[in-house]
């Protein structure tokens, strides 16, 4: 997988993270000091260790950019390695007004400076590929063009979900997780949402980079003082949207794009009852339904499942089999088979590599936002998901004549 050390200065970490953060989503690997240096390491050694290793260098050009002798001391090893620019070892992206002197003045950058998040995060996935920067569509006449704010100060709204024994509203130790969660994030308010048996729905207002942050959370399972299991899901709350009860709007929001996914391989009819099966099979899963809203490639592994299922019970074998089972089985006996496919998919989903999860969250994030990311990454992806298909069905089959 290639890779690309991010190299900044530390007044420009929203940056940076956001630009690391591109870079993974587009399916590459990504080192920053701020993700990858863990408390107790050596930093030189650590720096050595990310500019030897790294493929490339992306730097975040920036007034205190330039003016740091530490930074410098970074892409010059990589201008050194590719002095002419012919293997595109340095890639200088230009998120503040700043010149470039001497030899980084040399290399073309990618200037994203007081432009809209999408325009920056295309022209960064362009430069990493190495693509053209014609536009897909005709520029917008420069006599009528504004500039939006820079989105790194841009404050959104997520949603986070805390798992404890909560048989009450215990105050004291919601407002410890809270207090230490406000303590990770750096910013950002906090309001909670609701509180019931098992879990805390917590509404938060905070930047992209605070909010990558907690998505880290969730990742390593991390458990907040106060609580007893650890964070396990976060997502965006649309722009524009209500306080609402969330976990119902995204339930709403994958039972429609579960619906349009089952269009493509089934008539309406049949991909509107597979929806609806689907969002059943995670309601009745019990605390299990928030790891699925938070996982859209987990959602996307319920469907090609419940899909494949379908399929194989099309056949003339298998439908009479499955009337013996309608026969020989309780409804209850029913739903617990639905509910071991969730399990068994869950557990296989979990046992993924980091990368490759990491892959096909950042994958079917995308995806479900409207975006196309390049056909390297969707031939991974497939590749990855056809393996996690083919381990579920064999699990399932075995237990199932076990």
């Amino acid at each position: 997988m290639q890779s690309y050390f991010v190299s900044y200065n530390r007044a420009d970490r929203d940056w940076a993270e956001w630009i690391a953060w591109v870079i993974e989503w587009c399916g590459y690997r990504a080192v920053i000091q701020a993700w990858d240096f863990l408390p107790g390491c050596v930093w030189p050694a650590e720096m050595q260790k990310a500019v030897r290793d790294c493929d490339a260098t992306v730097c975040v050009l920036s007034p205190d950019f330039l003016m740091s002798d530490f930074t410098a001391a970074e892409w010059q090893v990589f201008f050194i390695i590719d002095p002419v620019g012919e293997k595109r070892k340095l890639i200088p992206v230009k998120v503040r007004e700043c010149e470039p002197e001497g030899f980084l003045a040399t290399r073309v950058y990618v200037d994203i400076v007081g432009r809209s998040p999408e325009y920056a995060r295309d022209a960064l996935r362009r430069a990493l590929a190495g693509e053209r920067a014609k536009p897909g569509a005709e520029p917008v006449f420069p006599g009528g063009a504004s500039r939006e704010p820079t989105f790194p100060a841009k404050r959104g709204r997520y949603v986070l979900i805390l798992e404890g024994t909560f048989e009450e509203y215990t105050r004291d130790r919601v407002e410890a997780m809270t207090q230490h969660l406000r303590q990770l994030l750096s910013d950002g308010n906090l309001t909670i949402k609701e509180t019931r048996p098992g879990s805390v729905i917590v509404i938060l207002e905070c930047t992209a980079s605070a909010f990558g942050r907690v998505r880290e959370l969730v990742r390593k399972e991390q458990v907040l003082e106060g609580a007893d299991s650890p964070v396990v899901a976060c997502w965006e709350l649309k722009e524009g949207g209500s306080y609402g009860n969330p976990v119902d709007d995204r339930l709403a929001e994958h039972q429609r794009w579960l619906r349009k996914w089952f269009e493509s391989h089934v008539d309406k009819e049949t991909a509107k009852d597979l929806a609806q099966d689907v969002i059943v099979q995670i309601l009745k899963s019990g605390e299990l339904r928030y790891r699925v809203l938070g996982s859209r490639a987990l959602l996307v592994l319920l469907a090609r499942v419940a899909l494949r299922r379908y399929t194989h019970s099309r056949s003339r074998e298998a439908a009479a089999r499955r009337k013996f089972a309608r026969e020989s089985n309780s409804e209850e006996r029913l739903e617990e088979l639905r509910l071991e496919a969730l399990r068994t998919s869950m557990q296989v989903f979990g046992r993924l590599e980091e990368d490759d999860r990491e892959l096909l969250e950042k994958y079917w994030d995308a995806r479900f936002e409207g975006y196309e990311l390049t056909e390297t990454v969707s031939e991974r992806t497939r590749a990855i998901e056809e393996r996690l298909q083919e381990s579920v069905s064999v699990e399932l089959k075995a237990r199932e004549e076990g």
